[in-house]
């Protein structure tokens, strides 16, 4: 056997070998079954995973949507332009979970965890089944008062107001009424001291 077959076959054996270690290892990817979540409420989608040596090593996670017609897409802000951000616990906490910032009702489906680890090749999670629903008029409510105006507050607004005018109105009547006053006296006082002028000069 020559030098060239001798170097494939060493080749192809390191290759046997390599990939009946890596993939000795075992990877556990766990997801939340269900999520419930509300129209523009900010949706963790919770996945994490394990590896049997308990090692994550170098490696990365995608998330799929399955649409009830079996047509299957990754998640990403291309899909979702409302808004998607991914872990950045991958490694340091074995956190591959998936969040939907603005979700809508058309989010609804069942969405994959996949994680692919060099150490421990890659593995899907058994689907988290996500329900969006649309707010209640109860929580409307609630937020148009925690968040903005109250209509309920309107009427109150409108009585003070008119209140307000009324009282600065009769401020500003008053005032007047009391410089005309203040006035008059000023042209009394002056009237009274021409005449007692002109009584002096009639005297000398």
């Amino acid at each position: 056997m020559d030098a060239a077959k001798r170097f494939i076959l060493l080749i192809l054996a390191l290759e046997t070998a390599y990939i009946s270690v890596v993939f000795a290892e075992e990877l556990r990817v766990y997801q939340e079954p269900e999520v419930n979540a509300t129209v523009g409420n900010r949706t963790r989608l919770g996945c994490a995973f394990n590896t049997s040596s308990g090692q994550v090593g170098i490696g990365s996670f995608k998330w799929y949507r399955v649409r009830s017609d079996g047509k299957r897409s990754e998640v990403s802000n291309e899909t979702h332009p409302a808004g998607v951000v991914t872990s950045r616990e991958f490694r340091t906490n074995k956190d591959a979970s998936l969040y939907l910032l603005h979700p809508h009702t058309y989010d609804s489906g069942v969405y994959y965890c996949e994680v692919e680890l060099l150490s421990a090749g890659r593995r899907t999670g058994n689907g988290t089944v996500l329900a969006v629903y649309q707010r209640s008029k109860e929580n409307q409510d609630s937020g148009s008062s925690a968040h903005g105006f109250d209509p309920a507050l309107l009427p109150w607004i409108i009585r003070l107001s008119c209140l307000f005018v009324f009282f600065a109105v009769v401020s500003l009547c008053l005032f007047q009424a009391k410089q005309v006053e203040r006035l008059h006296e000023m042209q009394k006082e002056l009237a009274k001291a021409h005449r007692s002028r002109r009584h002096r000069r009639s005297l000398h």
